[in-house]
C-alpha cells in the first residue's frame, strides 16, 4: 500500500536554476536518510551532477525549439509513502524506480531516493521537466495525480502488496494528512471515546461523571450551551454537536439507567485493503476479461516467436539466457558503482585542492600572527576550509604531490565519459533483460511448468571486481 503526491519544484526568489535544483536533490539524497546513498538510483543522470544536467537541458530546449522556457517550474517531485512494516528499503526503491519508469516512459531523466528516517519508508522521485531530447516538457495535467496513484497501486498489486480501497482524498496529499491512515484522531472523537469509557464504568451519579471528566483533564462549561474543553485544547466542543447520544439529557438518563448508550466505534488505524484482486477484475465484466485474454494471447504469441527465432527448445535454455543476462547486468552495475565512487572521490579532491590554493597565503599570515583568534574569526571562511583540505591531503596524498586542478578536471571528464559509455550499454541490456523475464514466465506456461506461489527469479550475488574496463 502506498500513497502518492506530485509537487512542482519552483525556482524561488533570488535563486538560480542550478542552486534551486541542487538544494532539492541534496535533501532527497541525504546520506543520513538514504543509508549513505545505498538507496539512491537514477536514470540517464548522475545525482552528483543532476543540477548541472537539468540546467543544461533547459538551455538546450531553448536552442532546439526557439521558445523561451516560460514559468519557474524546474522539475517535479513525486513522494511515494508506504505503510510501516510492509516493505523493505531495497524493494521500495525498486518500486519507486518502476513507477517513474512507467510514468515517464524513458523520456525524462530522474532520481529515486528512498528515505528510511521515518516510521514509514518513502521515496522522493525527482525528474526533469524537460525531456531527454530537449524538445518538449512534461505536462502536469489536471488529473495527473490520479494517474500516478493508479500506477502506484498497480505496481503494489504486482508485487503482492496491499492496495487501498476508497482512498478518501489520498491523492496528492501528504502522508500524515491522508484520511485512510491518520496518525491522530480529531478532538471530537477523543471526547466521544472518553465519554464512552466513563459511561461504560457505570457512574453512580451525574456528579461522579463530572468528576471523572475532570480526572481526564476536561472542564465542563455551563451556560446557554454546555461545552467541554481539555487543558491541551485551544477551544471547547459543544456536547449538542456530538450527536443525540452525547447530550446532557441523554447522559443523565444513561446514568439513571433510563436509556442505553451506544458508543462511537473506534475506527481502525489501517484502511481496508484489497485482498482478492482477481475478483475485482471479474467485476469489470466479460468485455474487459476478453480484452485481457486477447492481450495475453498476443504476449504468448510474441514469446513463442522469440523462442523459435532463437532456437530455444527447453525451459532450461531460456533460464540460462536470463541468468547470463543477469550476470552481465551485475558486472556492469559493479562497474558503474566503482566509477561513481571514483568520481565522488575526485570531486572531493578537486574541492579541497581549490580550498588549499585559495587559503595558503592567508593561513601563512595567520601562522605569523601567532594563530591570533581575532585573525581567525576575520578569515574563518578561508582558514577552516584550508585546514579541512590539509587534513584530507594528509589522509589520501600519502606525502606525495598534490594533483593540479587541471589534472583533476581532466580525470573527471574521462571518468564521466567512461560512465556514459557504460550507461549506453547498460540501459538497452536492462530493457532486454526485463523483456526476457516476462518471456520466461510465459515460457513456463508453454512448456507446461506450473510456477510455485510467489516464485521469483533468483538474484545473482554480485562479485567484487577490481576493474571497470568491460571492453569497448
Amino acid at each position: 500500500m502506498a500513497t502518492t503526491r506530485i509537487i512542482a519544484m519552483h525556482k524561488g526568489p533570488g535563486k538560480s536554476i542550478r542552486s534551486a535544483i541542487a538544494g532539492r536533490i541534496d535533501y532527497a539524497v541525504n546520506p543520513d536518510k538514504t543509508g549513505n546513498y545505498e538507496f539512491v538510483t537514477s536514470y540517464r543522470c548522475d545525482y552528483h551532477t543532476a543540477d548541472a544536467e537539468f540546467e543544461l537541458a533547459k538551455a538546450q530546449y531553448e536552442v532546439n525549439t526557439g521558445r523561451k522556457y516560460k514559468g519557474d517550474i524546474l522539475a517535479y517531485q513525486i513522494r511515494q509513502s508506504f505503510a510501516p512494516g510492509e516493505i523493505t528499503p531495497e524493494e521500495a526503491n525498486r518500486l519507486g524506480y518502476a513507477l517513474a519508469d512507467r510514468l515517464l516512459k524513458g523520456k525524462h531523466a530522474f532520481i529515486v531516493a528512498t528515505h528510511t528516517d521515518k516510521a514509514h519508508i518513502h521515496n522522493h522521485i525527482i525528474f526533469n521537466s524537460v525531456n531527454l531530447d530537449c524538445n518538449g516538457k512534461w505536462k502536469d495535467v489536471f488529473r495527473s495525480h490520479k494517474v500516478i496513484a493508479h500506477l502506484s497501486d498497480l505496481i503494489c498489486a504486482e508485487h503482492n502488496l496491499s492496495v487501498v480501497i476508497n482512498p478518501q482524498n489520498r491523492q496528492n496529499s501528504s502522508y500524515n494528512k491522508w484520511k485512510g491512515y491518520r496518525y491522530k484522531p480529531s478532538n471530537r472523537k477523543l471526547l466521544c471515546w472518553d465519554i464512552d469509557e466513563i459511561l461504560a464504568g457505570s457512574p453512580k451519579s451525574y456528579e461522579t461523571f463530572i468528576r471523572r471528566l475532570g480526572e481526564k483533564g476536561y472542564t465542563l462549561n455551563t451556560g446557554r450551551y454546555v461545552s467541554v474543553k481539555h487543558i491541551l485544547w485551544q477551544q471547547g466542543v459543544r456536547l449538542d454537536t456530538l450527536g443525540d447520544g452525547y447530550s446532557i439529557e441523554h447522559i443523565k438518563n444513561v446514568i439513571l439507567k433510563k436509556e442505553k448508550h451506544i458508543p462511537t466505534p473506534k475506527s481502525e488505524d489501517r484502511p481496508k485493503l484489497l485482498i482478492d484482486i482477481e475478483s475485482k477484475i471479474r467485476d469489470k465484466g466479460p468485455a474487459y476479461i476478453n480484452a485481457l485474454k486477447v492481450a495475453n494471447l498476443k504476449q504468448m504469441a510474441k514469446t513463442y516467436c522469440f523462442l523459435q527465432e532463437n532456437h530455444i527448445s527447453s525451459l532450461d535454455e531460456m533460464r540460462k539466457l536470463v541468468y547470463e543476462e543477469a550476470e552481465k547486468l551485475s558486472k556492469i552495475e559493479d562497474a558503474i558503482k566503482m566509477i561513481d565512487a571514483e568520481i565522488a572521490h575526485n570531486e572531493e579532491y578537486l574541492k579541497h585542492t581549490r580550498n588549499y590554493a585559495a587559503g595558503r597565503e592567508i593561513y601563512a599570515e595567520y601562522k605569523k600572527s601567532g594563530f591570533s583568534r581575532e585573525y581567525e574569526e576575520k578569515y574563518h571562511d578561508v582558514i577552516q576550509p584550508y585546514k579541512d583540505a590539509k587534513h584530507f591531503f594528509d589522509k589520501y596524498a600519502d606525502g606525495g604531490k598534490i594533483p593540479t586542478v587541471t589534472k583533476l578536471n581532466s580525470d573527471l571528464v574521462c571518468l564521466r565519459s567512461e560512465k556514459g559509455r557504460i550507461n549506453n550499454m547498460y540501459y538497452p541490456l536492462k530493457a532486454k533483460h526485463k523483456d526476457n523475464l516476462t518471456r520466461l514466465s510465459h515460457a513456463k506456461i508453454l512448456f507446461d511448468e506450473k510456477p510455485e506461489k510467489d516464485e521469483r527469479v533468483p538474484v545473482l550475488q554480485k562479485k567484487k571486481t577490481r576493474s571497470y574496463d568491460i571492453g569497448r
